[in-house]
């Protein structure tokens, strides 16, 4: 989360898929929580997606999503990616980095908070 939970995707209708019911809108209020192993449940929520990607998107939505790339990209600016390395772990900022490596950029990776 941003750090400020009423700053976090105002305008997202948010999706929570978990394992663990007890995680389901403990931070952030979710409008569709799901229960399941994500494997599992993402294969026909993907397939929806990408039909509605199809679609048209609403000029509002548009704007939100423009809003939400300058404050990203701000971020971005502000506060570059740095960490110190280590020999002895691997940093989850290593992994992260690396992700972002592997997938060019054009992947959204999320974490867990627990």
């Amino acid at each position: 989360v941003t750090g400020r939970v009423d700053a976090f995707a105002p305008h997202a209708e948010i999706i929570h898929i978990d394992v663990d019911p007890s995680s389901i809108s403990k931070n952030i209020k979710v409008d569709v929580p799901i229960v399941g192993d994500c494997k599992r449940v993402l294969a026909k929520p993907v397939e929806a997606v990408r039909e509605e990607l199809k679609q048209e998107v609403p000029a509002a939505v548009r704007e939100a999503r423009r809003e939400w790339a300058e404050q990203v990209a701000t971020w971005k600016r502000d506060q570059p990616f740095r960490y110190e390395w280590s020999d002895d772990v691997i940093k989850p900022q290593y992994v992260m980095q690396e992700l972002s490596n592997l997938t060019r950029g054009e992947a959204f990776i999320v974490t867990g908070v627990g």
